[in-house]
């Protein structure tokens, strides 16, 4: 932030900051590959390649069930199916007002 405001001809005494913390959906720490990946090196040193292992027969039956839990608007199972096939998905919480 501070960066940007100098690089936009301002100083820190003209644009303040305000730490608000992270939002819904972000994240402190930022990864290139899932847990669940393989990594291999190619002939480039900085360059990698990575691949998944699925089970399409399973994630077949998931996506069709996901339909199934949105035509119902079952959230408990839509949330659960989702996590299961995204396992970084964080739940957006909603407030009413």
């Amino acid at each position: 932030a501070n960066n940007m405001i100098r690089l936009s001809g301002f100083t820190e005494k003209d644009i303040s900051i305000a730490y608000t913390g992270i939002r819904n959906g972000e994240k402190i720490h930022e990864s290139l590959f899932m847990d669940t990946e393989n990594i291999s090196k190619t002939k480039h040193e900085k360059i990698l390649m990575s691949y998944m292992i699925i089970d399409y027969e399973s994630f077949i039956i998931d996506i069709n069930s996901l339909i199934e839990y949105t035509k119902d608007f079952d959230l408990d199972n839509i949330n659960s199916t989702i996590i299961k096939l995204v396992p970084d998905y964080r739940k957006k919480l909603l407030v009413n007002i």
